[in-house]
C-alpha cells in the first residue's frame, strides 16, 4: 500500500514539471500516452509500477557507487539544487561520474524535484524505506586508510588563539614576522592581528580566552574575514563544522575536504576556494588531526626553562586558561609552541596591569617546574618598571558611600587600575565602555566632570563574541555503516532484457536507445521495452570529422540544457575528459577555437576544434528545462 504523505510529495513534484518533461519522463515508464489524459491517474499508474517490491530491488540493489554516493549525500541535505549536490561529491568522484550518476537517478526516478523548492531535488520518499541498506555515511567522510587520523574541531584553537595575541601585544605591527606556516595565509593573518589589537585597545582580551572553543574559533576566523561577507556567516559555518565532525568519523585529508564541503554548502558560502580554507582551518588548529591509538598527550607537561623559554604542548588543559601569551614572545609554532619571557614583554605585562606574584602563579598553574632564576628576576624587574610610572587611565573621585561600593563591588574591580587615595581610583582608560555600562547598572548615570571635557562615544567597542548558532542533523536513516559493496546474492538482470529487446520489432536506433537504458539499469523489467525513446538527443563526433564537431559543439551553446564534453589527448598521450558550459567558438588564424569554462573548477580554456578528440552533449537534466541559467 502506498504511504498517502509520500505519494502527495510525489504527485506534487511531478506536476510541477514542463510539460515535454513529464509526457517524455512517463512514456519511458508507460509507453505511448492515450488522450485524452488524466495527470493524477497517470501519476498514480506511475506511483504502483515504482513502489512494486521487484522493481525498487531491481533499481536499488544494481545502483553504483557514484550513485549511491549521491543519495548518501542528499540524504544529509534533504533538498538541494543539483549542481551543489554534484560540488559535494566531486571530491569523492570525478565530475562526469557524478554528473552521469544524477541523470542516471533522475532517470529512475529515485530523485525528484522538490515540489516546495524551485530548481532543487530531493531523495523520492516513495524509495526511502527501501534505501537505508544503501546509505553508508562513513564512505562520505572516510579515506581509503583505516589508520588515517580522525578530524576533529579542536580545542587546541586557544593555544593558537594566546600565540596571536602575543604577536599582537608584543612585536611591533610594522615589523611582525609570521610563523611559517602561516606565511601561506598572510593577508589573513594581517587583518586577524589588526582586529585582535583594536580589541586590546578597546577592551583588553583576558576575558576572552575564558570563552569556549567555538567562541573562540568564531572570533578567530570573523577578525580575519573582517572585510569579507564570509564573516557574516562564520557562526553557521562553523555550527555545521563541529556538528559534521561531531556526528561522523571523518579522517585523512579527503575526508576534511569533504567536511569543510558539507560546512560551506549549510551555510551558503562560496567566497572562498575549498582548499584554501581546509588548510586555513587546520592553520588555526579549528581543525586538527588526531591519533587515537592508545595514545594520551594530555599528561604532557609544559615547560619552563633556565633561559626563561616556556614550552607549551598540544593537548594539555592547563594550557587553555594560563596567560603566559600576556608576558611572553612567541618564539616557535610547530607540535609545540614555545615562547621568550625576557625584560621587555615583563614590562608590557606590567603595564597591563599584571603583577609579579600573578605572572608567578600563572607560571605554576600549567607548570610545575619554575626556575627559581625567574622567580626572583620577576620582581626585580618590577621594581625598575616601577621607578617612574605613569599612570594612565580616567581618574573618578567619589563621596564614602560609592567607594564603599567601589571597594566591593566585583564587576568594578577588572577596571580598577588602582586605588590612590580614599575615594580617588584610576581607570582603565582602554576599558571605558564597560565601566561605564556596570555604574550605570548601578544607578550611575552620570558622572561629573572637572577639567577638560571629554568626548565620549556612546559605543566603540568591538562585537562580543557569541554562542554558535545550533546546526541539528536530521539524518533519515542510522549512523552506522553500511557496506557499499553490491550484495553477493543479486543476479545480473540485463542478458533476459537484451534478448526480450532483440526479438521487439523496433528500429535499431531505438532499441540502441532502449539497449543503453537496461545497461545503466534504468529499464530493469520487460514491461518497460515499450519506450519509444527520449526528447532529447545526444549529439557526439570524434575523430576526423570536424564539421559534425563544430555542429556538436553550436547544438551544445544553443541548447541551456547541455553541457559540453570534451576529450583531448595530453602531452603523455593520455585522454583527458572535461565537462562544461561552452561560451563562444571563434575562427582565429583560420583555426575554430572553442572557448569553455569547466566545470567544477570554474575556468575559462582555450582549445582549437581541430585539437579536440571527441566532443559530446551531455544533458544537465532532465527535470529543469533553464537548469544552466537557473
Amino acid at each position: 500500500m502506498i504511504d498517502q504523505g509520500s505519494y502527495d510529495v510525489f504527485n506534487s513534484s511531478l506536476l510541477s514539471l514542463h510539460d515535454d518533461r513529464y509526457f517524455a519522463l512517463l512514456k519511458g515508464f508507460l509507453g505511448t500516452i492515450s488522450t485524452p489524459f488524466n495527470k493524477h491517474q497517470l501519476n498514480r499508474t506511475l506511483a504502483s509500477i515504482l513502489t512494486r517490491s521487484e522493481h525498487q530491488n531491481g533499481i536499488v540493489n544494481h545502483l553504483n557507487s557514484t550513485e549511491r554516493q549521491l543519495l548518501t549525500t542528499l540524504s544529509i541535505m534533504h533538498s538541494i539544487r543539483e549542481q551543489e549536490l554534484l560540488y559535494l561529491c566531486t571530491g569523492c568522484h570525478e565530475y562526469h561520474e557524478c554528473l552521469h550518476g544524477a541523470l542516471l537517478l533522475e532517470q529512475k526516478l529515485i530523485v525528484i524535484p522538490d515540489p516546495a523548492l524551485s530548481h532543487q531535488i530531493i531523495i523520492n520518499p516513495l524509495f526511502r524505506e527501501n534505501l537505508s541498506g544503501i546509505i553508508d555515511y562513513r564512505s562520505l567522510f572516510s579515506v581509503e586508510r583505516e589508520d588515517a587520523l580522525r578530524i576533529e574541531f579542536s580545542a587546541d584553537v586557544h593555544l593558537i588563539f594566546r600565540a596571536l595575541v602575543s604577536i599582537a601585544i608584543h612585536e611591533d605591527p610594522k615589523k611582525v614576522e609570521l610563523p611559517a606556516q602561516w606565511e601561506v595565509h598572510k593577508p589573513f593573518f594581517g587583518n586577524l592581528l589588526m582586529h585582535l589589537r583594536n580589541r586590546l585597545k578597546v577592551e583588553g582580551i583576558t576575558s576572552v580566552t575564558e570563552t569556549s572553543e567555538d567562541s573562540v574559533a568564531w572570533m578567530l576566523l570573523s577578525g580575519g574575514f573582517s572585510q569579507n561577507p564570509f564573516a557574516e556567516n562564520i557562526g553557521l559555518f562553523l555550527s555545521a563544522l563541529k556538528t559534521f565532525s561531531e556526528t561522523f568519523e571523518v579522517r585523512g585529508e579527503a575526508g576534511s575536504l569533504t567536511l569543510v564541503r558539507f560546512a560551506q554548502s549549510l551555510a551558503h558560502l562560496k567566497e572562498i576556494e575549498t582548499d584554501t580554507l581546509r588548510s586555513l582551518l587546520f592553520s588555526l588548529s579549528i581543525l586538527a588531526e588526531k591519533d587515537t591509538r592508545d595514545k594520551d598527550v594530555s599528561g604532557t607537561e609544559d615547560t619552563i626553562d633556565s633561559d626563561h623559554s616556556i614550552t607549551i604542548h598540544r593537548g594539555n588543559p592547563l594550557s587553555y586558561t594560563g596567560r603566559y601569551h600576556l608576558y611572553s614572545r612567541l618564539s616557535g609554532l610547530d607540535t609545540t609552541i614555545r615562547y621568550t619571557v625576557d625584560k621587555q614583554s615583563l614590562f608590557k605585562a606590567f603595564s597591563r596591569s599584571l603583577s609579579p606574584q600573578e605572572i608567578i602563579d600563572d607560571m605554576r598553574h600549567y607548570s610545575t617546574r619554575v626556575p627559581p632564576s625567574i622567580v626572583s628576576l620577576i620582581p626585580l624587574l618590577h621594581q625598575e618598571y616601577s621607578q617612574v610610572m605613569q599612570i594612565e587611565g580616567v581618574i573618578l573621585k567619589t563621596d564614602a558611600r560609592m567607594e564603599r561600593i567601589f571597594d566591593a563591588h566585583t564587576a568594578l574591580a577588572p577596571f580598577i587600575v588602582m586605588k590612590i587615595a580614599d575615594g580617588i581610583y584610576v581607570m582603565n582608560q582602554n576599558q571605558e565602555v564597560q565601566w561605564r555600562k556596570v555604574l550605570s547598572d548601578i544607578g550611575v548615570q552620570h558622572i561629573a566632570s572637572q577639567g577638560v571635557l571629554k568626548e565620549y562615544p556612546e559605543e566603540t567597542r568591538t562585537a562580543p563574541v557569541h554562542p554558535l548558532p545550533a546546526i541539528t542533523l536530521d539524518l533519515p536513516y542510522p549512523v552506522a555503516a553500511a557496506s557499499m559493496k553490491m550484495p553477493a546474492h543479486v543476479t545480473d538482470i540485463r542478458p533476459s532484457l537484451y534478448e526480450s529487446l532483440n526479438r521487439k520489432q523496433f528500429s535499431e536506433e531505438v532499441k540502441a536507445l532502449l539497449r543503453a537504458r537496461i545497461e545503466d539499469f534504468i529499464i530493469i523489467s520487460e514491461q518497460q521495452l515499450h519506450a519509444t525513446g527520449e526528447e532529447q538527443k545526444i549529439l557526439s563526433a570524434s575523430g576526423l570529422d570536424y564539421m559534425k564537431k563544430l555542429r556538436v559543439i553550436r547544438a551544445a551553446m544553443k541548447e541551456p540544457t547541455f553541457h559540453l564534453l570534451v576529450v583531448i589527448f595530453d602531452q603523455e598521450g593520455n585522454t583527458q575528459e572535461y565537462i562544461g558550459t561552452p561560451l563562444s567558438l571563434t575562427r582565429k588564424d583560420e583555426e575554430d577555437v572553442l572557448l569553455m569554462k569547466t566545470h567544477p573548477d570554474e575556468k575559462e580554456h582555450h582549445w582549437k576544434v581541430k585539437s579536440l578528440y571527441r566532443v559530446k552533449t551531455v544533458p544537465l537534466s532532465i527535470f529543469f528545462v533553464d537548469k544552466r541559467n537557473g
